[in-house]
C-alpha cells in the first residue's frame, strides 16, 4: 500500500532555506494474485477485463483477519499491472496487480 504526498518546492530571495507545500496524495495498492483461466479471463469481471476497460472497482485491504476489530483500508481505483507469468518452480499462473487509487483511502475496522 502506498501514500505519496507530493511535495512543491520553490525558494524566495529572502531567505535560505527552501519553501514547501504539499500536493495531493497518488495512493496504491499493489501485490501478487495467484490467478486461473476462469479468475482471469471471466467475461466482464474477470481481472483482464477490469483492467483492459478501466472499470473503477471498489476494494478492503484486510490487516488481521475479517473478525470483529479486524482492521481493513478501503477506497475505489482502478486495476493495472497485470502479469501473468507461470514457471518450471512454480507451476502456478502469478500475477502482480496495482489498484491506483481514486480518491482517498479510508481505514476502518470490522
Amino acid at each position: 500500500m502506498g501514500n505519496a504526498v507530493g511535495i512543491f518546492n520553490w525558494t524566495q530571495l529572502d531567505t535560505f532555506s527552501q519553501k514547501a507545500v504539499p500536493t495531493p496524495a497518488s495512493n496504491s495498492v499493489s501485490g501478487n494474485l495467484v490467478v486461473d483461466d476462469t479468475q482471469f479471463f471471466a467475461s466482464g469481471t474477470g481481472l483482464f477485463d477490469l483492467s483492459n476497460n478501466a472499470t473503477l472497482i471498489y476494494f478492503r485491504v484486510y490487516f488481521n483477519g475479517r473478525g470483529s476489530g479486524a482492521k481493513y483500508v478501503s477506497g475505489q481505483g482502478y486495476l493495472t499491472n497485470l502479469a501473468p507469468s507461470v514457471s518450471p518452480t512454480a507451476p502456478i499462473w502469478v500475477t502482480p496487480f496495482t489498484i491506483n487509487v481514486d480518491g482517498n483511502l479510508t481505514s476502518s475496522s470490522v
